[in-house]
Order: structure tokens, then sequence, then C-alpha cells
């Protein structure tokens, strides 16, 4: 077995490995920079003999780095207001190492197919960008992505007035609109879709406002709108105050119709007390009827029930009756 050492120009040892006699230096053994070198190579057997070959060694960097990050693909930015144009940092979000470990730092150079850059203004529209990762050796990667320069603000919708928005049930739906505004533009008018909201059903309902800018950007903003029932029903048929002549035993059977309607065109529950088809008795007695709508609104109206006696007694006589006169100290008497 031989034993191979191999020492640069100033004595350093910079490699050593086992070898048969006669096999040659493997250069991938050798540890030297980049760039030509001088070392020498001292081949020693097991029983000390020795031999040494001066080596010149040129090794160079070939490998190319990597890149270990890219920007989006594609990268979209927003255009200019007025220009339509975006200055853009073409080399953002990309990053690349030298997989040798020669250069820790490859440099890093980006631009469009028409030779823009990240100093120049980008057009509008699609613009196909290289960039290259290069390190000190002249070794170079290229990746390419696209940077979409476009107006990709969406409009602003602002609702005017209060949301959420209550109407009384069965009052008419008001639309209180909307403004919009954009860094371009808005492009025709704010599209307002009430069409679900029904204010003869109380409920919780939605309106929708929906603007575009020229580059079709779109932002819809909603409305709540409540629809409420506060408004109590209303007597349409009420009793007028009644006045009965009481029968024979002094009372006298009084029925009567009361009805309401209300706003959201459901029919109201009502209750009196006394109810109709009560024997009031002689006097003036109050009656109170009360409506009720399904939101629990209710109102309540009065009338008297007053029963009077004015009917005379009858007084039955016998016919042809008799008498007997009778005397006595006192005078006559009848008997």
């Amino acid at each position: 077995a031989v034993e191979i050492n191999c020492f640069n120009a100033e004595g350093d040892e910079i490699c050593a490995f086992a070898g048969d006699t006669g096999l040659s230096v493997p250069v991938s053994n050798l540890v030297a920079d980049p760039g030509p070198s001088a070392m020498t190579c001292v081949a020693t057997d097991t029983s000390g003999n020795f031999a040494s070959v001066d080596v010149f060694v040129d090794v160079q960097d070939r490998t190319p780095p990597v890149f270990t990050s890219t920007a989006d693909n594609p990268t979209i930015v927003q255009a200019g207001a007025t220009s339509g144009t975006a200055q853009v940092t073409l080399e953002a979000g990309f990053a690349a190492e030298d997989v040798d470990g020669v250069d820790p730092s490859p440099t890093i150079s980006c631009a469009t197919a028409t030779g823009l850059t990240s100093a120049d203004q980008l057009p509008a529209g699609s613009n196909a960008v290289t960039c290259r990762a290069t390190d000190a050796s002249g070794n170079f990667v290229d990746e390419s992505y696209v940077v979409r320069v476009d107006d990709v603000t969406h409009p602003v919708v602002t609702l005017t007035g209060a949301s959420p928005q209550t109407i009384e049930a069965g009052t008419p739906y008001v639309e209180l609109g909307a403004t919009a505004t954009d860094n371009v533009g808005i492009s025709g008018i704010i599209n307002i879709d009430a069409s679900a909201v029904d204010t003869t059903m109380t409920g919780s309902y939605f309106v929708t406002y929906t603007a575009s800018d020229a580059a079709g950007n779109e932002t819809t903003a909603i409305r709540t709108v409540n629809v409420v029932d506060t408004t109590p029903p209303a007597f349409d048929d009420f009793p007028v105050d009644i006045v009965m002549e009481a029968m024979a035993d002094g009372t006298v059977e009084v029925t009567f119709v009361a009805t309401a309607t209300d706003t959201t065109g459901g029919l109201p529950d009502v209750t009196c007390v006394p109810p109709s088809g009560t024997a009031f008795v002689v006097g003036s007695t109050s009656v109170t009827c009360t409506a009720t709508d399904g939101s629990g609104n209710s109102v309540s109206q009065s009338f008297s029930v007053t029963v009077v006696d004015t009917t005379p007694p009858v007084l039955t006589v016998p016919t042809s009756p008799v008498f007997e006169l009778i005397q006595g100290p006192s005078g006559a008497s009848v008997d």
C-alpha cells in the first residue's frame, strides 16, 4: 500500500490519501482554490521508500449558481392612473446561491425582452422578463417570468344613508343610493338591485350596489333593509253605543261585531270584554275591544251597552166584581 500526500507551494498539506503502487493521483482528491496552482505530491510505501512529483493544477469553477427563490409568475402590478405604466423592481423576490461554495453571493440582474430594466417604466400589458444569476467565475443561470402592468385596483363603493335601513311595513321603499370612486375611473353607472325588498312583509332584505371600472375590476356593496311593523291595527268596523230594552228577567243578550285591519295585510285578532252574546243587566256597561296584529302591536277601543227598563207593569183586575156592604159602628165598609 502506498500513502500519497500533496503539498502546496507554501508547504501546507492539501490532501492525503491511500493508493496502490502505480496508480495516478485522482484529481477529485485535490484540495485547491480555483485558478492555477503548483503542488508537490509524495508517494511513500510501507518500507519508507518514496517518490515525489511536481504537479501543476488549474482548478476551474464551472458550476452555475441556482435560484433559491423567484418572483410570482405572473407578477401583477398596478398601472399608473394617468400614464398606464409602472416602474417595477424586476429582481424583487429573486435569490440565488453558488452550490460549490466558491461565490456565496451571485449577482442577479433582470431585463425585459425589449431591454427595459428596473430603472425604466414598463408599459401596460404583459412584459416578458429574464433574470440571470452570475457567480464570480462567470457561470450563470437564467429564469424567466412575466410582469403584467394593469389596473388591478377595485372601485370603492360608499353607501349613502343608513345601513341597516329601517322601513315601516306597508310604506314605500325609498332608495338611499350610493357613490363610487376609482383610481382610473368608473365605467358606467352603479347597478342597484333592490328587487328582494318586500315592504308588505316584516324581515331583513339585502340591496346590492355594483360598480365596475374600465379594466373590469368590480366591487359590490350590500345594504341591509329591515322592514319592521310598529304600527298598531285600526278598527274598520266598530259598534256605536248600544241601548237595549231589558227582557222580563231584567237582562238582555247583546251581540255585536268588531273587526280591524293592519298595514301588513294580515287579519288582526280582535277580542272584546265582555264578549258578544253576553246577557247584560239593566244599567250601563263598558265593553272594551282590543285588536292585536302578528307583530304584537295592539289598539283598544270601547263602547257602552245600556240596558233600560221602560216597560210598565201589567195590572190584572177581575171582571164584574161583587162587593158586600157591611154596616158597623164606625160606618159602612166594603169587603
